[in-house]
């Protein structure tokens, strides 16, 4: 039976894709070009990587998680208690420390506001981007696989949304990659697993059990090289324990006497839920591939082709192992999780920006002009986005009703500023926005404050239960619109 496609055609489709095996390459004029040294690269990649995430940080009003993030960093810094994260007045444990720690301490330094807020998100998106681009020049030979991966991962779309606003992502990424590179040089280097120990304390302050993920990947190459063993027998090994130990205590030590708040708080609602919760929206399994599909772009042709020459290079080269297992671990863990959300796929970006690079590296070899070619276009969409990037609608419905609400409230009140438990729990959660764009900070009631409301107490409502609020505590309606109100309790004549 006649073949379908004779080998000689496919050897020569795949000639064109990968340059290794086809005619004469151009090496050379790229290690000619001025564009080859470092210095040049890393300059560059600060550059564009300030403009794509800092531009326009602060032109948005914050809502839902942002919301919540930037007020735990403010309560924080206002109230100087740095081992209690409260959220309007109420305990929370659903998230781990570190970034509202973060936060609140650069509010020590700039006015409270949402691009102070933001500015922890991109410093770490810029770490994570000069981070890739070393990963790759520890792994790789060559330099324009490091910095084409660099340019790919710095103009993917969703990198560009979660580096932007107030978002985990870009710090928890950051102890990933970090715990990538140790885990590289471990395999020459035992020094380098105390480097691991350290990453995977960051990761699990940054965002919990996804900070984990290193410690898989270690175990595998480990194993994979044959010292597994030897490691975790080693005092190497115990460094690793001790590390990951303290960043484990630290985080229980926030949640006070009670370890059962912690438990309930992150363990059952957060791990618990994502993982066996049926009542989180489920959008299958395939439905991360769909996304990547419809919205990896232009790169997705280019990490296609570069996840196979990864996959040839399997038993050759540690680096290549690495990044594979990084992005079977992640697939993994957010393929098992019941929901299912866009930010999950941030950790894959940097493999497929890795793959993207080893693709458009191979590619340059026979265009040399290809890395200038790709800043030339990275820059044309930088001044894009300072000119159009901070061009956002104006706040409306809700939102804008809760803004205007914050900002009539006292500064320095003599009495706390009450919310009922409806406007800090109920949905639309408003709650969060209020407390962090009003001056003073907030204490939530049980229900309608009846046994908080002090004379002289402010109480912010929803609009439809101001009225009942009014008569229980004996106070007014001052302000109202259509989404909240303002109570005021008079002071004893």
């Amino acid at each position: 039976m006649e073949r379908p496609f004779r080998p000689k055609f496919l050897k020569e489709i795949w000639d064109a894709i990968d340059p290794q095996g086809g005619p004469p390459l151009q090496s050379e004029g790229l290690e000619a070009q001025a564009l080859a040294r470092p210095v040049l690269h890393v300059g560059i990649l600060i550059a564009l990587a300030v403009v794509y995430y800092f531009a326009h940080i602060g032109a948005k009003v914050l809502e839902g998680d942002e919301a919540t993030y930037a007020l735990l960093s403010k309560t924080i810094a206002m109230t100087g208690d740095w081992g209690r994260l409260a959220l309007n007045g109420e305990p929370y444990l659903r998230k781990p420390p570190l970034y509202f720690w973060l936060t609140a301490g650069l509010f020590q330094f700039l006015p409270i506001s949402g691009f102070s807020a933001s500015v922890v998100s991109s410093l770490f998106g810029v770490a994570d981007t000069l981070l890739v681009y070393a990963l790759c020049r520890v792994m790789f030979p060559g330099w324009v696989t490091a910095f084409a991966s660099s340019l790919a991962y710095l103009t993917t779309h969703e990198v560009l949304h979660w580096s932007r606003g107030v978002h985990l992502e870009t710090l928890v990424t950051f102890w990933l990659l970090l715990g990538l590179l140790a885990v590289y040089w471990s395999v020459r280097r035992p020094a380098a697993t105390a480097l691991v120990g350290a990453a995977l304390a960051g990761g699990w302050l940054s965002k919990g059990v996804q900070g984990l993920y290193p410690a898989l990947i270690l175990a595998l190459v480990w194993m994979k090289e044959r010292i597994l063993f030897r490691r975790l027998l080693s005092i190497w090994g115990v460094i690793i324990v001790c590390l990951f130990g303290v960043a484990v205590a630290s985080w229980i030590w926030i949640g006070g006497d009670d370890a059962k708040v912690f438990i309930e708080g992150y363990l059952v609602r957060q791990v618990g839920a994502k993982l066996f919760s049926s009542l989180v929206p489920h959008h299958g399994y395939w439905w991360y591939f769909r996304l990547l599909f419809a919205t990896y772009w232009p790169w997705l042709p280019a990490a296609v082709i570069g996840i196979i020459l990864l996959a040839r290079s399997w038993r050759s080269s540690v680096g290549s192992r690495v990044w594979l297992l990084f992005a079977a671990v992640v697939i993994v863990a957010i393929l098992l999780t019941t929901e299912k959300r866009s930010r999950y796929l941030f950790q894959l970006y940097p493999v497929l920006s890795v793959a993207s690079g080893i693709a458009l590296a191979r590619w340059a070899r026979r265009f040399p002009r290809l890395p200038s070619l790709l800043v030339g276009l990275t820059l044309v969409g930088a001044v894009a986005l300072g000119i159009f990037g901070g061009r956002r609608s104006a706040p409306a419905g809700k939102t804008a009703d809760t803004v205007l609400i914050a900002a009539r409230l006292e500064a320095r009140p003599v009495r706390p500023v009450l919310i009922t438990g409806q406007t800090q729990h109920g949905r639309p959660r408003v709650g969060r926005i209020l407390g962090f764009y009003a001056a003073p900070l907030l204490r939530t009631c049980k229900a309608r404050c009846l046994e908080e409301a002090v004379p002289g107490s402010t109480i912010v409502t929803r609009a439809d239960e101001a009225d009942q609020v009014a008569a229980a505590v004996g106070g007014r309606v001052a302000y109202g619109n259509g989404t909240l109100a303002i109570v005021v309790v008079p002071e004893k004549s």
